[in-house]
């Protein structure tokens, strides 16, 4: 008999305290998910970083169609044999690809100013890019001019969602939807506080 007027004496102050822990546990993730979609759409809009949805299994088994990527801006003349680029690709609608370098060239070029007629010399690179899984190089080398970057990060599956080709536009909903639907939540959760505290 008193082993039950202990629990039941405990037990609406435990579940007072579970519920505001979980209440506090939602607004962290919420704030971290808004947090986190807010700074890839700075990335993205700001910093030059670009995040893309693979559409393609041209690279294959490393990226899959439907995997979202991220890439970092970087000068071309960093980039090694072996890495992952993303580069446009055609003449009127130019795509954005990610293939592996394959084989690059250093290029030094002699430049002078018009101006002033000093003389410096630029280094630049062209590089030779393949999928992973085609047979051949791609025909076209990827110069300055058309290069974006080095693919940074690789997320499965999610690019499906996003759309293939313009992510940066679902990154922007994705971030409005999350900030929408966490002040929501916030507003409900205030005026339960206040109608409980009454």
């Amino acid at each position: 008999m008193i082993e039950q007027h202990v629990e039941a004496q405990h037990s609406p102050r435990f579940r007072f305290h579970g519920r505001r822990w979980l209440a506090i546990a939602v607004d962290v993730v919420a704030g971290l998910l808004v947090a986190a979609a807010l700074v890839a759409l700075v990335a993205t809009q700001v910093m030059g970083y670009r995040v893309l949805g693979i559409a393609s299994d041209s690279m294959v088994p490393t990226l899959q169609r439907g995997d979202l990527i991220v890439s970092r801006p970087v000068p071309i003349t960093s980039v090694g044999h072996g890495d992952i680029v993303i580069f446009e690709e055609g003449q009127q609608t130019r795509l954005l690809v990610a293939h592996r370098v394959v084989n690059l060239i250093t290029l030094n070029v002699n430049v002078t100013d018009s101006k002033t007629g000093a003389k410096h010399s630029e280094q630049s690179r062209i590089l030779r890019t393949q999928g992973d899984a085609n047979p051949l190089p791609d025909q076209q080398s990827v110069d300055a001019g058309r290069f974006h970057g080095v693919l940074l990060a690789r997320i499965p599956g999610i690019g499906g969602l996003l759309g293939s080709s313009y992510t940066q536009l679902g990154l922007l909903v994705v971030a409005l939807v999350m900030g929408l639907a966490w002040l929501g939540y916030e507003v409900v959760a205030k005026r339960r506080r206040r109608t409980a505290g009454q």
